[in-house]
């Protein structure tokens, strides 16, 4: 947090008391800064086809010019992955090639590549509100102007957004360190709220509990609540209080230590976790075979630690997204924008921050009662 929580007027009056919303502004903390500086200035791409024809082929039903085919196919760019997986290939694109693609290739390009996991800017690229939000941060804690407009001229558009995957060229024509990450800590800047929860005299936390949960069936809600609660009368909660110190870890926007850009599954574990005990599991098959066991779809109205799951109207998204629902159109989220943190989002405003949930909406699970 770099704000002092100043109130925004909003406020929901609920049966055991009011929540009142305080605006805050954060920014990704150093250390995930220099890890998104460390990764992404080499632009690699991760391809789990069966071969490099199979590409070729995708490529081919995209809006892309021959010259950008032919420049993907140069075999010189392919080597087999080492791993013990037969489909997949490692693609590593010139600098070149990228700053000469269109607005409309990148789009096609980066939705094709955002399918396989391998490819974290083409998930979850730096959004801005729009062309002028961008051009905002020149001049700015010494950003070149020419930087935000080079920065500019190789987003795309999308809903209304801009999104820029291309920082591995940026980084290229501008490889002043200091500056880059001064670019993306100030891109990372993003206003949030903490919602304060403000108790009615006759009504306890765990009534409180028990009133948005249902029969205390959500372990970790109860820290939540006694952390709402106390932001009422101490300034500057941090985040990560709101969550078991467990699966703190997995939060590295909050705890930079063990940095990681696996952001799918860790939008699943987390959100989960306000809803029920998570263990260990030891990979992502085995998280989401729990997951499909211990939760079941519901309708609306949702309620608190409810896992809202990013869905797209033909049943398929590029990436794999979840969050937990709080109240009303709050959730805790990852900020699916690049350097985006674990923050209180309403969802609306979560839409937009992504370009592969432009077409995509949220459906609610919910524990399975225990027997």
């Amino acid at each position: 947090m770099i704000d002092v929580p100043r109130e925004t007027g909003g406020s929901s009056v609920t049966a055991m008391g009011t929540v009142i919303d305080h605006a805050i502004v954060i920014e990704a903390p150093e250390a995930a800064v220099q890890a998104y500086l460390d990764a992404f200035t080499d632009r690699e791409w991760e391809v789990r086809v069966s071969s490099r024809g199979d590409f070729l082929a995708q490529l081919f039903a995209l809006e892309l010019s021959s010259a950008t085919r032919d420049a993907l196919a140069a075999p010189a760019l392919w080597r087999t992955a080492a791993t013990a997986e037969p489909e997949r290939f490692l693609l590593h694109p010139p600098v070149a090639l990228l700053a000469r693609l269109t607005a409309d290739e990148r789009r096609e390009l980066y939705r094709l590549l955002a399918g396989w996991p391998g490819n974290k800017p083409e998930r979850w690229p730096l959004v801005f509100r729009d062309a002028a939000a961008l051009r905002a941060l020149s001049g700015r804690e010494g950003i070149p102007v020419a930087l935000m407009d080079r920065a500019a001229a190789l987003s795309y558009p999308f809903a209304g957004g801009l999104a820029f995957s291309d920082f591995s060229v940026v980084a290229v024509e501008f490889p002043d360190p200091e500056v880059l990450f001064r670019f993306l800590q100030l891109a990372s800047r993003v206003e949030s709220v903490i919602p304060r929860l403000r108790l009615s005299t006759a009504k306890s936390v765990s009534e409180t509990l028990a009133y948005w949960t249902i029969n205390y069936r959500n372990p970790f809600a109860l820290p939540l609540l006694e952390a709402l609660a106390e932001s009422e009368t101490v300034g500057g909660t941090e985040l990560e209080s709101f969550l078991p110190g467990s699966i703190r870890h997995r939060l590295f926007d909050l705890s930079p230590e063990g940095v990681s850009h696996d952001l799918s599954l860790n939008s699943f574990m987390i959100a989960a976790s306000l809803a029920a005990p998570l263990g260990e599991p030891a990979d992502p098959a085995v998280f989401f075979a729990w997951f499909e066991r211990q939760f079941q779809p519901v309708s609306p109205p949702f309620r608190f630690g409810d896992v809202l799951v990013l869905q797209s109207e033909d049943g398929e998204t590029p990436v794999s997204y979840a969050c937990a629902f709080i109240y009303e159109d709050l959730v805790f989220a990852k900020d699916p924008s690049g350097l985006g943190l674990w923050r209180f989002m309403r969802l609306a405003e979560l839409r937009q921050r992504n370009p592969h949930f432009a077409r995509a909406d949220f459906v609610a699970w919910r524990r399975v009662p225990s027997p």
